[in-house]
């Protein structure tokens, strides 16, 4: 499918990251843009104007964060047994954390590990539950079932340190499962510490990777560091 990618910082080129050079060695489009003009992303008119622009295009929002991204995560949970007693995964939009959160077993609780400092997950989740449609009083119940490791995010989103990069080289080490510095390692990290907390014993656990791993390995190679 042709695609055009509207990207934060007139200043970046295809060269600036690894995920904007797999971006364009797919074929995309990348169009920058500056960063004043991207605050105007979900406001009204500024969809309208790309609308008119890209009269045949279908606009995806930032971390499809809308009722058919949120929808689509649904699928997730259909390649397993879907029987767990908490599904773990890393946060950004919260758009894959609501659509997961859709298709559990009302035995099922949800541990979301935002990426983000002081990032409000229940209300951003909310938020995305309401502008889909869906009713308070259903939005409330799903919402009970979720609790917020927010105390894993290691400085802000895109920040990481020296202990988390040890983590995950160890965990590579053990497991042979690559992660990333900006969300499922963070997760993982997260999972892990909160397990010793508690203690937690023949718990099924299931924890999702949700990828990353091109933006991982060039923070491992700039740190001088290798495991990919």
């Amino acid at each position: 499918m042709k695609s055009i990618g509207f990207v934060r910082g007139e200043e970046l080129t295809i060269e600036s990251n690894e995920t904007l050079k797999r971006c364009a060695e797919y074929g995309m489009k990348l169009h920058f843009i500056p960063r004043s003009e991207y605050d105007w992303r979900n406001e009204k008119a500024y969809q309208e104007q790309l609308s008119i622009a890209y009269p045949l295009m279908f606009i995806v929002p930032e971390g499809g964060s809308n009722y058919l991204g949120m929808i689509g995560c649904q699928e997730i949970l259909k390649e397993t047994s879907n029987d767990f007693d908490c599904v773990v995964l890393a946060q950004g939009t919260t758009t894959t954390s609501n659509g997961v959160l859709l298709s559990l077993p009302e035995k099922t609780n949800l541990w979301v590990v935002p990426s983000l400092k002081g990032f409000n997950s229940l209300l951003e989740m909310k938020q995305l539950f309401s502008r889909s449609g869906f009713e308070k009083e259903a939005i409330n119940d799903w919402l009970e079932r979720v609790e917020v490791l927010s105390d894993y995010h290691f400085g802000g989103y895109a920040k990481y340190t020296n202990e988390l990069l040890d983590f995950i080289e160890l965990f590579y080490s053990e497991t042979g499962v690559a992660l990333d510095p900006i969300y499922t390692g963070k997760a993982m990290f997260g999972l892990l510490e909160e397990l010793k907390k508690r203690g937690v014993n023949n718990a099924r656990i299931l924890f999702i990777h949700t990828g990353g791993l091109q933006g991982a390995k060039a923070i491992f190679e700039k740190e001088k560091r290798s495991i990919f």
